[in-house]
């Protein structure tokens, strides 16, 4: 698969599965995560890298199930920052 123009594909970071005081979240109430790994950027992207760990707009992102994992299709102008 190749990625194009401005857009980012992020591997989004796993939600706990348990609070600091130790409740269960259910899988339900985990709101979607908005921060996460880019596994690649298209060409047209000037900001944002490979391996670079940005946080996003969370409603800016189209979901893609690749290989069974969950990934986030965001164009580089809805990432917030990079870390």
């Amino acid at each position: 698969m190749e990625i194009l123009g401005k857009a980012v594909l992020i591997k989004p970071d796993e939600l706990p599965e348990t609070t600091r005081g130790g409740l269960i979240v259910p899988k339900t109430a985990k709101e979607k995560p908005n921060k996460g790994l880019v596994i690649d950027a298209g060409h047209a992207c000037t900001e944002v890298r490979r391996n670079d760990r940005v946080h996003y707009v969370r409603k800016a992102a189209s979901i893609l199930i690749i290989d069974d994992i969950e990934h986030h299709l965001v164009f580089e102008d809805k990432i917030l920052y990079i870390e």
